[in-house]
Formats: C-alpha cells, structure tokens, sequence
C-alpha cells in the first residue's frame, strides 16, 4: 500500500518541479522580449506622473510629481532628458509644510546633470553615472535582481494595451525598507506602470508613464545640459579637473 502511494507523490513533486522551473523560464523568456523590444525605438517621449505617500514616526508625507522625459538611442549610448515639477506636503503634529520644486535631469552613458529650483533658488549639479540611473529596461531588471526576487505574473490592460507584469519581492525587510514592486511593460518594452508597496504592505508610491511617442525627431543637441545663467555646476563626480 505505501509503495503505491510513493509514485504518485513523486510524480506530483516533479511536477511541481517543473512548474516553478517552467515559471523561472517564463521570467527569463520575457525579460528578453522586454528588453530586445525597447532596443528596437530610436526615440522615445513620454508624460510621466508619480503619487507618494509616506510615514514614519509620525511624519506624514504626501507628494505628487508630474514631468516629461525624452530618449535617444543613437545606437552607442542612451541620452535622457527630464522635467519635472513637485509638489509635496510634510505634516508633523499640527505643523504643516508645503513645498514646490522643479527639475530638469539630463544623462548619457557617463554623467547626470541635474538642475533643482526651490523657492527661487537654483542649484546645479554633476555627478558620475551608474547603472541604477539608466532608462533602459535591461539595467533595471539587472539590478532588481540583485534586491528582489522577480516572478512573471499574469498579463494586464494599462490604458487599453497589454502589459507584462513582474512582480518584485524585497530579498531582506526592514522598517524603512520596500517590501514590494509591481512593474508593468508594454510589449514594446516602455514601462508603463510603477507600483511600489512600503515594509507595512501598503502602497507608497505609484508611477503612471501616459502621452507615448515614439520615434520623434531628435538629435543629441537636445540633450546638452545648459544651466540657467550665473548658476554654477557642482561637480560631484570626484574626478580631478
């Protein structure tokens, strides 16, 4: 009677076997979709709109961005450009505080130049570039693995078009730490959608790219980073001048 039961245990446990590597495969079969499809697009505009929400030890923070970002893929490196403007509400007890606050970001393969007005005041800076910086796909989802671990969910419509959806677990939690991301993908390759979940399982932050175009007519003059006059640039990049 056990020697009976034993094959259908087995069997059941190399076919779970087989579904998780089957899933695995999945991951891997659509991260090379995502990223050789966003390889394709020379140029890329898109709207771009994030709503936080954050606390910690009774600090409450509300904060609404919306911005437009512009790509060129000259075929040797990535050029990114984009304007934002922030509004956010910090509340403390019965203190309140309101700020607004506009940037410009501009990047390539080696700097990121970043441009920040706050209540009239500007400041510029220069730093080097990293990998967690860059646009493309394949960097994000080389460096979520390092943090997370990725598993393929079940397609989904963002405005009226299918997505992939991979879902993004913390590998180590902590108080002020993400538990949890949610990434949406066209079939293009465009990200399309940003869902971040803070250590309490709750959303903190949601990212809506909306208003894609591609294939506009750009040139890396575009793409050149000018401060306002009389601003200097800080460079922050360690590197002897």
């Amino acid at each position: 009677m056990f020697n009976r039961l034993k094959v259908p245990v087995v069997a059941s446990l190399a076919l779970g076997l087989s579904v998780v590597a089957a899933a695995a495969d999945d991951l891997a079969a659509v991260e090379t979709k995502i990223v050789d499809a966003w390889q394709k697009h020379k140029t890329i505009a898109a709207k771009m709109k994030t709503e936080r929400v954050l606390s910690i030890r009774g600090m409450d923070t509300e904060a609404h961005v919306e911005g437009r970002y512009e790509l060129l893929n000259t075929g040797e490196k990535i050029l990114f450009r984009m304007v934002s403007k922030t509004r956010s509400v910090v509340r403390l007890g019965d203190h309140e505080r309101r700020s607004e606050q506009q940037s410009t970001m501009v990047l390539d393969d080696k700097y990121v130049y970043t441009l920040v007005s706050t209540d009239g005041k500007d400041r510029a800076t220069k730093e080097n570039f990293s990998s967690d910086r860059s646009p493309n796909p394949k960097a994000q989802l080389e460096m979520l693995h390092k943090a997370f671990t990725l598993k393929l969910l079940p397609e989904e419509e963002v405005d009226g078009q299918k997505t992939y959806v991979i879902e993004a677990l913390a590998k180590e939690t902590g108080p002020q730490r993400v538990s949890r991301q949610v990434y949406h993908f066209r079939h293009d390759g465009i990200l399309v959608k940003q869902v971040v979940y803070g250590p309490d399982g709750k959303v903190m932050q949601t990212t809506t790219i909306t208003d894609i175009k591609l294939n506009n007519k750009l040139t890396p003059a575009d793409f050149v980073f000018e401060p306002p006059p009389g601003v200097p640039v800080i460079d922050q990049t360690g590197e002897k001048q």
